[in-house]
């Protein structure tokens, strides 16, 4: 099986928003620089060409810069994970030159995103974000993400509007179903929805947007097993769900700053024999195939 998933990694587990669904580890560690190199030069040497730094929020990470700049030098595809609540232009002005993806997490029109959680601004800060590297950098590609729950459900088709009207056509807005991790764990009957239900909204907005945005819908089940994700401590863990998207465990791997190899290995044994899309994950997350790696 080859390790077809991206570099991904965790700068930074501090972040300023409160997302009820989040799936993200909380904390207030900080990577280092050479630990970042390190990680870097190892998976390419394994052949991965895709890197996306995410968090909490990586832009509250103070190198950033020097963390794309270094992965771009080596020839990487970089990608930016950010809530774009931090809408900070001279920080952009620094990263997006570095950058091919910006991916942006916004979750349905004004009210709807607030109702998950996010915060008064982030709406508005998020569309500005967006805009600001459309004009700046054009060349550099926009993923909008989006979680949908119980919560938000009947407001994702307006924020397909609202994208439209102020004319910010991301290149890919992925739409995810919320899974049962970390917090969204802890308060699951909130947010829950069926599969019946997400398919229906996933058909609606294809219907409507078919023809102005490419759209990605990403059920429970491609989430499964599918990509190695590192904390800044080198930590490394991949999610697996199970029970038709009622439950899910984060498989903790080892260290990959002390054993990159080993990594690898634990995340074969894994996902060998599962039900996972991890062969897929490319395409899902960034509707490119151009991530494969020599890993046996």
């Amino acid at each position: 099986m080859l390790y077809r998933g991206s570099a991904d990694i965790y700068i930074t587990e501090r972040c300023d928003e409160g997302c009820l669904f989040c799936s993200g580890k909380k904390g207030d560690a900080f990577l280092s620089l050479d630990d970042f190199k390190g990680y870097v030069e190892n998976w390419v040497r394994y052949g991965t060409k895709h890197i996306n730094m995410t968090g909490g929020e990586p832009l509250l990470h103070p190198r950033l810069p020097e963390f794309v700049r270094h992965a771009k030098s080596l020839g990487m595809t970089t990608a930016l994970f950010t809530s774009g609540s931090q809408y900070c232009t001279n920080i952009y002005s620094e990263v997006l030159p570095w950058l091919d993806w910006l991916a942006i997490s916004i979750d349905g029109g004004p009210e709807a995103d607030r109702a998950v959680g996010r915060s008064e601004l982030h709406f508005e800060n998020a569309m500005k974000s967006f805009a600001y590297a459309r004009s700046k950098f054009p060349s550099v590609k926009v993923r909008v993400a989006t979680v949908v729950c119980r919560l938000n459900l009947d407001g994702v088709e307006e924020l397909g509007c609202e994208m439209l009207q102020r004319k910010l056509c991301p290149d890919l807005w992925r739409i995810k179903q919320v899974i049962p991790v970390r917090r969204a764990e802890k308060l699951w009957e909130s947010l829950r929805i069926t599969e019946r239900d997400y398919d229906s909204l996933t058909a609606k907005l294809s219907l409507c947007f078919a023809n102005t945005i490419n759209i990605r819908s990403n059920p429970w089940q491609s989430k499964s097993g599918d990509l190695i994700v590192t904390y800044p401590s080198g930590i490394s863990g991949s999610t697996m769900i199970r029970d038709n998207g009622e439950a899910s465990t984060i498989v903790m791997l080892g260290n990959i700053f002390d054993d990159f190899d080993g990594v690898i290995s634990s995340w074969h044994r894994t996902v060998r024999g599962k039900t996972i899309t991890a062969d897929r994950y490319m395409n899902e997350a960034w509707g490119t195939n151009d991530s494969e790696s020599n890993i046996g």
